[in-house]
């Protein structure tokens, strides 16, 4: 479920994580966390933050994304996010973080199909 911008801090629920993102889509950190969460189905709430602005609610500090955990726990950092997510919700085997010189080297392929100084 999804919440509107509000001052007043909602109830949290302590059975599903809850995404803190931004409102209009823009930012690529809060969009891979959210695809995360979508790729193993997770059940979730997204609260919209205004990160520009006077739309912010008092409650929020810091940026986007930021995820409360069920546990109560506050975590941000948006691959640190994705890593958790695929470490709590990854029981179908695919990879979201792969590791290994297989993934450095398609890294770095991708990378000289690009100018040098773009």
């Amino acid at each position: 479920s999804c919440r509107s911008l509000e001052d007043k801090k909602p109830e949290w629920p302590t059975d599903r994580p809850v995404l803190f993102r931004e409102r209009n889509g823009w930012c690529p950190y809060s969009e891979r966390v959210w695809l995360a969460l979508e790729v193993f189905n997770v059940a979730y709430d997204t609260v919209l933050i205004d990160n520009m602005g006077e739309g912010r609610p008092a409650y929020f500090s810091g940026s986007t994304p930021k995820m409360r955990w069920p546990d109560g726990r506050t975590q941000g950092e948006s691959m640190d996010l994705v890593k958790a997510v695929d470490k709590a919700y990854n029981t179908e085997g695919v990879e979201l973080y792969p590791e290994g010189v297989d993934v450095d080297g398609l890294v770095s392929e991708f990378s000289r199909c690009f100018p040098s100084r773009t």
